[in-house]
């Protein structure tokens, strides 16, 4: 049986930011945290591995429609977009999903025009 913490990550941090605090108000603590990385049937990434793609995509694209981003967050969420919309795109054509995978390439050039 493979070990269930085989991904497990353990990190030492303090509470402060720098060993070299004049403030005696501050006292460092030692934190333990764990980081698993594990995938499996009980994720949700794994339950909805078809559509979280989707997803994020609709979620960056209404964001951007909504036209409540600066300038600066405006541009990232482009240039998000189209990379997300191409690569997924592109899975798509690979597997022979040719009418969503040309809507999504569509939809990555139709926003670097903007």
């Amino acid at each position: 049986m493979k070990n269930q913490f085989s991904g497990l990550k353990k990190w030492n941090i303090f509470s402060n930011c720098s060993a070299h605090n004049k403030n005696p108000d501050f006292e460092f603590s030692d934190l333990e945290i764990r980081y698993f990385h594990k995938t499996g049937e009980d994720q949700v990434s794994w339950i909805h591995r078809q559509g979280m793609d989707r997803m994020r995509i609709y979620a960056i694209k209404k964001i951007i429609d909504s036209k409540i981003l600066s300038e600066k967050q405006y541009l990232l969420a482009v240039n998000e977009l189209g990379k997300k919309c191409t690569v997924f795109g592109r899975g798509c054509l690979k597997h022979g999903k040719n009418e969503i995978g040309k809507y999504y390439l569509e939809l990555a050039e139709a926003y670097k025009t903007l």
